[in-house]
C-alpha cells in the first residue's frame, strides 16, 4: 500500500472537523507530488509537515479512533522510511543535502534511472557534476564549500550501500539456486505420465 492509498484510508476514517481540517494539508500535499519520481522526493517535506501537524490534531481530539492513529503512525513511518531510503540512496535529491547545479531534468533522469545496477554510474555522473561546480565556482565561501564536501561524502555512503545491498541481493540468488537445484522430486514424479504426483 502507497502513500496516496494510506492517506485515502485515513480520509475516510477522519472524524472530527479538526482533525479533518488538518487533514486537508495531507491531501493538497499529495495532490501536488506529481508524477515523476523527483516531484515525489521534493513533495516529502511539505507532506511530512502535515502528517505532522495531523497527529498534533488528532492526539489533542479526545474522538480520534484507534484505527486513525494507527494509520497516522503508519503513514508517518512510510514517510520517514522514505526519507531514509532517499538519504541512503539518492542524497543529491534528499533536502537534508545542498541542491546541486544539474539541470532539473538531469536529475530527475538520475532518479528515474537509479538501480542497484547503475548506481555506480550515477554517482560517478553527480561526483564528475559536482567537481565542475567546483571549478567553476572557485571564490564561493566556506559554506558552499562545506555542503558540496558533505554531498560527496554522502555519495561515497550511498556507492557502499548499493553494493552492500546488491552484493546481499546476489547471495540471496545464490541460496535460492543451490535450493532449487538440490530438490529431488524423484520420489514423487510419475515418470509415464511426466506429472508430479501430490496425493493418493
Amino acid at each position: 500500500m502507497g502513500i496516496r492509498d494510506h492517506a485515502r484510508l485515513i480520509q475516510q476514517i477522519v472524524g472530527t472537523r479538526d482533525v479533518r481540517k488538518a487533514f486537508r494539508s495531507i491531501e493538497d500535499s499529495v495532490t501536488k507530488m506529481g508524477k515523476s519520481p523527483l516531484e515525489w522526493l521534493a513533495a516529502l517535506p511539505p507532506l511530512e509537515q502535515s502528517v505532522a501537524a495531523l497527529i498534533e490534531s488528532a492526539r489533542a481530539s479526545n474522538q480520534s479512533s484507534d484505527d486513525l492513529q494507527f494509520w497516522i503512525a503508519e503513514l508517518n513511518l512510510r514517510l520517514c522510511e522514505l526519507e531514509k531510503l532517499t538519504v541512503r540512496f539518492a542524497p543529491w535529491a534528499s533536502t537534508k543535502f545542498r541542491m546541486l547545479r544539474a539541470t532539473t531534468e538531469q536529475q530527475g533522469k538520475w532518479i528515474a534511472d537509479l538501480s542497484l545496477a547503475t548506481a555506480d554510474r550515477i554517482y560517478s555522473e553527480i561526483a564528475e557534476s559536482l567537481n565542475g561546480e567546483s571549478e567553476t565556482t572557485v571564490h564561493e565561501g566556506t559554506a558552499e564549500n562545506t555542503s558540496r564536501e558533505l554531498l560527496r561524502e554522502a555519495l561515497a555512503a550511498s556507492r557502499a550501500h548499493a553494493a552492500q545491498a546488491a552484493a546481499a541481493l546476489n547471495g540471496i540468488a545464490a541460496y535460492s539456486d543451490e535450493l532449487a537445484s538440490g530438490m529431488d522430486f524423484s520420489l514423487v514424479y510419475d515418470e509415464p505420465r511426466t506429472l508430479i504426483t501430490i496425493g493418493f
